[in-house]
């Protein structure tokens, strides 16, 4: 009963609650003491969970006990920084797993197995457990470990880019939840929905689900969750530039976790990220070496939260004026960052690099590091697509200040749009130690002091653009085409585009909240931000549809000039819109389609749902047997799915478009037995009214599937 009760906590994610009842009780069997240890790596110390399983491997121990504990070791290990030997516990622990063949905790060793490998930066060795555990978890029909699946899968997709597959397996596995309440599960799919927000720039949604996270924490007591989701929390703080509740939010992390640890790691980072923002540079050095010395112990300097700091190492080297040597760090890391396949971070130092090959006035091979970092990743986030119209911006500056002006001010506008006053700052940075005086004077008198954060105006200036008028053009119709997949943005260029072509009196973008209340009119002209009376009512007034985003319908409302050329040039704009918005949903389409299997597995296409070795090696016998014209037999006990195979055979066949007939033998009479196959004229017995084809010219060109021949 005891034990029951302490498995119920546990199975509904109540960590503390649990451990809180076992600790109620002394002689312990060596079970409880098992999930005692499980508990504590949980809610408590990883250090001492690690060096409880340690002790309790010494005794006699089920294999079921001792994968428990060796998996409590890896995921110590692995969390302090020892990847190599977590991994080899890991693996011990798969061992044990099989040898005590239980399917549930082969499914929840393997999760368990993929989290480590994801989270040491393995992300295509963490890819490759899925299969193994989707089928690991039908076969357990383990709920834990089926939830436990679309949070793996979740954030695995998440960081492949993959953001709207990775909202709906979040969205699969918190409907799961439902059924089977738990509340541990509840909040790392929780932390998992606040990164991906967070990746897409919507920090208040990432706001919110790191409050879900945080209150789950305190619910379950597991410090799994509460750390993430405090670091995740200083990261959104850092970006809306409220930088005293981001050194609040990282001091509760680094009060949490492991000194000398990878995580402790991350924390350092942060810290080291607001002391940048907050102009103290003095401080960014100490933490800088400080973090590079404890990164340097933790898998030869290769560890996730390591490579993740170089990022911030370069920028404190550029801010610091050392421009060849954050080059050098960007340079010697990219080889690094590729083998760990993480795009988003590879994306962001290639922009980096680019950046530093124009600090040393070198432009050109910066351009093309950039271009490179761009075509690979088709459809970026919004961050990104403004830190590179800012690193470009750095490129042209020293020769062409006119159009870096241009560059500088599409980053100044999707870093206010997204709310990063952060990065926007640094724009405005950029714009003053690179450009003439007389440009970045007029800049700062349109920014309120651009280098603090928290401004809210935005830039506009007007600048000489010395490029062909088809050069800026053509710029404009690619931002048009990168940035489809955002309304608010793609609408703010359509505007500026139908304004330079000056085919119109006015251009503006309109939103609507979807609810059709509390709408909003934006009507801007030439100067970017300025407000123009509203043309929506106008009778001339044409509406080009952008789509939603954040609940929230966007479009452009344009009055053309009364002239038949320029109304021409605005139908092309509508156009190269239209073909911009279907191209973007294509590219996100495609994306979505490259997860990490197929939507439906070679046995759910036959109707099956299968796991094991056995049933998957009869679905490829029926793959290569049903094109034959064949008749084939299926034996096996009443009840073990003879029908279902049959139909499957017929799936797999090419008359799987005709008819399917299943006809049970022992459930006819004998002697109404051959008119039932063969068919009967009518009155050839008694109650014979009509004619009767018999199954075997109904099913003619289709299958026929006759259940229980042996009975005839």
């Amino acid at each position: 009963m005891f034990e029951a009760e302490a498995a119920a906590l546990v199975d509904m994610g109540l960590f503390k609650d649990a451990a809180a009842l076992i600790d109620s009780r002394s002689n312990l069997t060596k079970a409880l003491k098992v999930v005692r240890v499980q508990l504590e790596s949980y809610t408590g110390s990883p250090a001492r969970s690690r060096q409880l399983a340690e002790t309790l491997l010494r005794e006699h121990l089920t294999p079921h006990e001792k994968a428990c504990c060796y998996e409590v070791i890896g995921r110590a290990a692995i969390g302090a920084g020892a990847i190599e030997p977590g991994l080899k516990a890991m693996r011990l622990a798969m061992t044990a797993g099989a040898q005590a063949q239980s399917p549930k905790l082969e499914a929840r060793l393997i999760a368990s197995n993929a989290e480590a490998l994801l989270h040491c930066g393995a992300l295509e060795s963490a890819a490759e457990e899925v299969s193994k555990l989707r089928r690991a978890c039908v076969a357990a029909g383990d709920s834990y470990s089926l939830i436990a699946f679309h949070k793996l899968v979740a954030e695995i997709k998440a960081k492949m880019g993959l953001t709207a597959a990775a909202r709906l397996s979040v969205t699969t596995g918190r409907s799961l939840l439902s059924s089977w309440p738990n509340v541990a599960q509840q909040g790392h799919l929780a932390v998992i929905s606040s990164a991906i927000e967070f990746m897409q720039s919507d920090y208040q949604a990432a706001l919110h689900w790191t409050s879900e996270a945080l209150h789950c924490a305190e619910k379950s007591g597991s410090r799994e969750i509460r750390l993430p989701a405090t670091g995740n929390l200083a990261q959104i703080k850092l970006a809306q530039g409220k930088l005293d509740e981001a050194r609040k939010a990282v001091a509760e992390f680094l009060a949490a976790v492991r000194k000398g640890g990878s995580t402790e790691i991350a924390g350092l980072d942060t810290e080291l990220e607001i002391a940048i923002a907050a102009g103290d540079l003095e401080l960014a050095t100490k933490l800088a070496e400080r973090v590079a010395t404890a990164s340097s112990t933790l898998d030869d300097g290769n560890s996730f939260h390591g490579l993740w700091n170089l990022l911030t190492q370069v920028r404190l080297l550029y801010r610091l004026g050392n421009s060849e040597g954050g080059l050098a760090v960007a340079l010697e890391a990219l080889p690094r960052i590729k083998r760990m396949a993480d795009r988003n971070l590879l994306a962001r130092m290639e922009l980096l690099t680019a950046e530093g090959f124009g600090r040393m006035r070198d432009a050109r091979k910066g351009a093309a590091i950039l271009a490179d970092a761009i075509k690979a990743i088709p459809d970026p986030p919004l961050e990104i697509v403004a830190e590179a119209a800012r690193v470009l911006g750095r490129l042209t500056s020293y020769e062409d200040p006119g159009t870096a002006i241009v560059h500088f001010e599409r980053a100044f506008r999707i870093f206010e749009n997204i709310g990063h006053n952060t990065a926007r700052a640094n724009v405005a940075r950029d714009v003053i130690e690179t450009l003439p005086a007389p440009l970045a004077e007029r800049w700062e008198s349109h920014t309120d002091e651009p280098a603090v954060i928290g401004s809210t105006k935005t830039a506009s200036l007007e600048s000489p653009d010395i490029r062909p008028p088809s050069a800026v053009l053509a710029e404009k119709i690619a931002a048009l085409i990168e940035l489809g997949a955002h309304p608010p943005l793609i609408g703010n260029e359509a505007v500026s585009l139908l304004l330079s072509t000056g085919s119109v009196l006015r251009a503006a973008v309109r939103i609507e909240s979807i609810a059709g209340v509390n709408g909003q009119i934006g009507q801007r002209n030439a100067s970017v931000g300025s407000i123009v009376k509203d043309t929506s009512d106008d009778p001339d007034a044409l509406h080009i549809s952008l789509g939603e985003d954040r609940q929230r319908t966007y479009s452009v409302v344009a009055v053309p000039k009364r002239s038949a050329a320029a109304r021409a040039t605005v139908l092309s704009i509508e156009r190269l819109l239209s073909s911009a918005l279907a191209l973007a949903k294509a590219r996100q389409e495609q994306r979505e389609k490259a997860a990490l299997w197929p939507d439906y597995t070679p046995e759910q296409e036959l109707g099956l749902v299968c796991s094991s070795e056995r049933m998957l090696e009869l679905i490829n016998t029926i793959r290569r047997v049903a094109p034959a014209n064949l008749t084939i037999l299926i034996t096996g006990e009443t009840g073990v799915g003879k029908e279902l195979f049959a139909r499957a055979l017929h799936m797999a066949s090419p008359r799987k478009d005709r008819a399917f007939i299943p006809f049970n033998c022992a459930a006819v009479p004998k002697d109404m037995l051959d008119s039932q196959l063969f068919g009967h004229r009518r009155g050839a017995f008694t109650g014979a009214h009509e004619e009767g084809l018999g199954v075997i010219r109904a099913a003619a060109g289709g299958t026929l599937f006759l259940d229980e021949i042996g009975e005839m």
